[in-house]
């Protein structure tokens, strides 16, 4: 602001002393150029915010492209020009400034206007339904009086109605309770007699029964009279196969206990006589101080069963058959199981005399 108050006084007085000279484009063309020239960008509206050395060489390049005015008449038209551009813009952003209030009032006013023409009409609307309300109202209630004085009219009638059907229906309902006492006593009297009637069958069969069962007990007791000598008979023939068991069990104790006491004898006249020696079992095997190339095989020969001595038997060659037709698993496995369970083993040929050995082979004997 001192900057301000103090360049428009000189600015004044520099424009009465050089006049116009100094404003037209070629001063203005020169000064862009000189401020380009001394490296300070733009030069429009920025003189308050450049320093002072770039401001001093502007001075210095617009001497040398002017030399017709003193340095004192550059520095004093640059403050003024500033001065003035600093003005303009205010100036400008005023104007702006005013033109985005009155707009936004504009704006403003409008918007109020239209409210208060819809909340005019809004209630100019809410007055008419009002007065309508009221109108309607009015001919409710003249309408409400006449339905209330028509209903109490036809309950009066309707009253008068009902009062005349519970007369009707009281007499029709007395006349009803008389018949159903007829029919009541009619129908209590053939209880009676039914009961009655049912009273003496009863007894009848009663009495039937009682003389049935009497013939059937002396019947019984005639069956039970006969049949004493045979049960007598029965009892004494089960008690003789009862006392025949007994002593057959007996007679298989004792056998048991004498093959027991012969077996018992021959175990102690086969058992050997040797005496107890611990020290046998640290001592050297035979097969231990043999040699191997003298000693021969190692294991005895196994005595068992060839090919031909198991197909022998029946059974072996039916579970191949089986085994060979899938019948063995399955759902037909616990019925193989128990065909097999239920055959019979083949016999020992060393058990059999020479008449089934003959027999066996197809010989005669």
């Amino acid at each position: 602001m001192c900057q301000w108050a103090v360049a428009v006084p000189v600015a004044e007085c520099f424009m009465q002393v050089v006049g116009q000279q100094m404003t037209t484009p070629s001063f203005v063309r020169l000064r862009g150029l000189a401020y380009k020239a001394a490296g300070n960008g733009s030069s429009s509206g920025g003189g308050n915010r450049r320093i002072s050395g770039s401001r001093v060489a502007v001075i210095d390049r617009l001497s040398l492209m002017m030399p017709g005015k003193t340095r004192q008449q550059l520095q004093e038209h640059e403050l003024w020009y500033t001065a003035a551009c600093i003005h303009q813009r205010r100036t400008a952003d005023l104007a702006e400034a005013w033109q985005r209030q009155r707009s936004s009032f504009m704006a403003d006013s409008a918007c109020m206007l239209q409210e208060a023409s819809v909340s005019a009409a809004a209630a100019a609307d809410a007055a008419a339904a009002w007065l309508a309300w009221e109108a309607s109202q009015l001919t409710l209630l003249n309408r409400l009086k006449e339905l209330q004085l028509g209903k109490s009219q036809q309950q009066q009638v309707a009253l008068e109605a009902q009062e005349a059907a519970a007369a009707t229906a009281a007499e029709a309902a007395a006349a009803a309770a008389a018949a159903w006492q007829q029919q009541h006593a009619a129908k209590k009297a053939q209880v009676t007699q039914y009961k009655q009637q049912q009273q003496q069958q009863l007894q009848a069969a009663q009495e039937a029964a009682a003389v049935q069962q009497r013939a059937a007990e002396a019947a019984v007791a005639a069956a039970v009279q006969a049949s004493r000598p045979a049960v007598a008979a029965r009892q004494a023939e089960r008690s003789g196969r009862l006392q025949q068991r007994l002593e057959e069990q007996q007679q298989r104790r004792e056998a048991a206990v004498q093959q027991q006491q012969r077996l018992a004898a021959i175990a102690e006249k086969l058992a050997p006589q040797v005496a107890t020696d611990p020290q046998r079992v640290l001592q050297p095997t035979e097969s231990s101080n043999s040699d191997a190339k003298t000693a021969g095989s190692a294991f005895k020969p196994v005595h068992g069963y060839t090919t031909p001595q198991v197909l022998a038997d029946p059974r072996f060659r039916v579970l191949e058959a089986l085994n060979r037709a899938g019948l063995s698993c399955g759902a037909a496995k616990g019925y193989v199981q128990q065909v097999m369970t239920e055959m019979a083993p083949a016999a020992r040929l060393d058990s059999l005399t020479t008449m089934q050995l003959a027999t066996l082979r197809g010989k005669p004997a």
